[in-house]
């Protein structure tokens, strides 16, 4: 199936949105390692968890590229399950405050921190806004943009994302293979508008 890089938090059913990341790459490293805990939807009138991870996903960033077709790939964290009528302001998405950087012909990784970390919870919240609120009805996707991230002589990063343009997003061949432990039920339909339900065995 497709889905991201590992852990816990994916209860999916096929047909309905789901919650995927890509990335803009960078030259400048080979991998960028990130534990991804929440995303959160946000709203006036207050926030809406659409993932929870407390142990952290963890996410080559570097990965989701596909440098020589100069292509973003799409990694699946799980199903949204939001409301398709709420207007939502912007998304936040909450990561352990470190993460390991390999630069670019290099084998070992070195660890960065995340500039701004709430010292308390250990994690760094990057937060992006909508130009209006709106309401999704579709997949919906993060951009890490590696390419607008800074880190300086001590590896403390500056990081931004954004909301993806999905280009390509209709294409199989750009969404991440990986493998899900769980178990499969509620199989129904005809096809090819068929539908399951698939668990992770973490949840």
């Amino acid at each position: 199936g497709c889905g991201g890089g590992g852990g816990g938090g994916l209860t999916s059913v096929v047909g309905t949105k789901g919650l995927f990341i890509t990335d803009l790459p960078t030259s400048a490293y080979d991998h960028v390692w990130v534990s991804i805990k929440q995303v959160i939807f946000n709203t006036a009138g207050g926030p809406v968890t659409a993932y929870d991870n407390a142990a952290g996903t963890q996410v080559d960033l570097r990965s989701l590229h596909d440098d020589v077709k100069n292509q973003s790939l799409y990694a699946l964290l799980g199903s949204l399950n939001i409301s398709p009528t709420t207007p939502f302001t912007g998304v936040s998405v909450v990561l352990d405050k470190s993460l390991t950087l390999v630069p670019a012909g290099q084998t070992a990784g070195v660890q960065g921190t995340f500039v701004g970390f709430d010292a308390a919870s250990g994690n760094k919240t990057l937060t992006f806004n909508f130009s209006s609120p709106k309401t999704i009805g579709s997949d919906f996707c993060i951009d890490f943009d590696l390419n607008s991230w800074t880190v300086d002589a001590s590896n403390n990063v500056t990081a931004v994302i954004q909301e993806s343009d999905k280009s390509g997003f209709e294409n199989p061949g750009n969404h991440v293979e990986d493998d899900f432990k769980g178990s499969v039920s509620n199989l129904g339909g005809t096809a090819p508008a068929q539908n399951f339900t698939l668990t992770h065995e973490d949840l």
